[in-house]
């Protein structure tokens, strides 16, 4: 397992700015695959299934809960440290309205976690 933070800009209607949430992830290596989440980002939670092809880059597609009429994107990768292989994750995070609604939101950003 994973915990870190997750930093972004988010463009809201007609105001810009900064917002912070957490980061969390599991996962099992054998199988390829795991979930990630990042709450608390400017009142939204982002939660998804990952997968890899590599072991070591992942993907996932991010349910929103906290505003209606969002969709979310994540990729991201473990880096080694200290002699472990898998000792941190970090990646890139979009949330944008859905296509088709009236929604002007939209958010970019980035996620790093280290292992527990």
């Amino acid at each position: 397992s994973y915990a870190g933070h997750a930093v972004g800009t988010v463009i809201n209607g007609n105001a810009r700015y900064l917002a912070a949430g957490n980061f969390s992830a599991n996962f099992n290596f054998a199988s390829r695959s795991g979930n990630m989440s990042i709450t608390n980002f400017d009142g939204l939670t982002m939660s998804g299934s990952v997968a890899s092809t590599n072991g070591r880059d992942y993907s996932s597609t991010l349910d929103i809960t906290g505003k209606a009429d969002l969709a979310g994107r994540a990729q991201g990768s473990f880096f080694s440290g200290n002699g472990d292989a898998t000792r941190e994750t970090g990646g890139q995070f979009t949330v944008a309205s859905k296509p088709g609604t009236s929604g002007n939101y939209a958010a970019i950003g980035v996620f790093v976690g280290k292992k527990q």
